[in-house]
């Protein structure tokens, strides 16, 4: 479904189950209101912003002329609101506001799992991940601008990899934590459900197989993560290291989102 997003949000809001046609699904009927409050602020998050972050970079992309130094006004502008969807408008000018967007989630999760500062081995600093992204969203400003449009594509699925990684960290965080750590609840859960959400359909597109394993401790990842009264089994969601690192995910930041302790 291409409004999964909105399907997902809406039915955290209507306390309903989602209707996908086939994987993923997630069923709030009954849910406590901070599972549905979650499931709602972190499924536009994590879901649709995510989305529509890479789709304006798609834009930019599609409407670049090659060659032309005066024609990649628009193409610069989209790519300028990716950026702008990416951070939000609390991070400030240099990163250092309190945000709820991608930006924000880079930064909380670098600090579980030690990805942070400039080396992306530490508990504190900014994330490594934010600064390889901005590094990435000013080449492709500068070829855009430029009209090498050939050249932006490919920063464009590093970029997603690279936002990748906190799905990946926020998933790892909310199994383990419904799993293993005393008082995890139905917000908890519902946090975890958003991340599985998020992240899975990269899983099944690199590999399957291993979309199928770790659903199949249930009819849904999601609405397992969501609905088990005691917790979710964090070892399923390990495998994330052996899924990505078979498929064209390997690039070290995946990696380190795996490796890295968290705290």
């Amino acid at each position: 479904h291409a409004d999964y997003s909105d399907m997902w949000v809406r039915a955290a809001l209507d306390g309903t189950a989602t209707s996908f046609s086939e994987n993923g699904n997630a069923d709030f009927t009954g849910a406590e209101n901070i599972a549905r409050v979650e499931g709602a602020k972190k499924g536009s998050a994590y879901l649709g912003v995510w989305m529509y972050t890479i789709r304006e970079m798609e834009d930019a992309i599609d409407d670049c002329q090659s060659g032309c130094l005066e024609c990649n006004i628009a193409p610069v502008h989209a790519w300028d609101e990716a950026v702008a969807f990416y951070a939000g408008s609390l991070e400030g000018t240099d990163g250092s506001g309190e945000g709820k967007l991608l930006h924000a989630l880079a930064d909380k999760r670098c600090a579980d799992f030690k990805t942070c500062g400039a080396g992306g081995d530490a508990p504190t600093g900014g994330s490594k991940v934010n600064a390889d992204i901005f590094e990435l969203f000013s080449a492709g400003r500068d070829k855009l601008t430029q009209g090498e449009c050939s050249g932006v594509a490919p920063l464009k699925e590093q970029i997603v990899n690279l936002m990748t990684v906190p799905l990946i960290q926020g998933t790892l965080r909310y199994a383990y934590k419904n799993q293993f750590m005393a008082g995890a609840g139905a917000k908890e859960r519902a946090e975890g459900a958003v991340f599985a959400a998020a992240v899975l359909p990269r899983v099944h597109a690199c590999s399957a197989g291993g979309f199928r394993t770790l659903q199949g401790f249930s009819t849904s990842a999601a609405s397992k993560m969501l609905n088990c009264p005691i917790g979710c089994p964090y070892k399923h969601f390990q495998m994330f290291y052996t899924y990505y690192g078979h498929a064209d995910y390997s690039d070290m930041w995946v990696r380190a989102a795996l490796d890295g302790t968290a705290t």
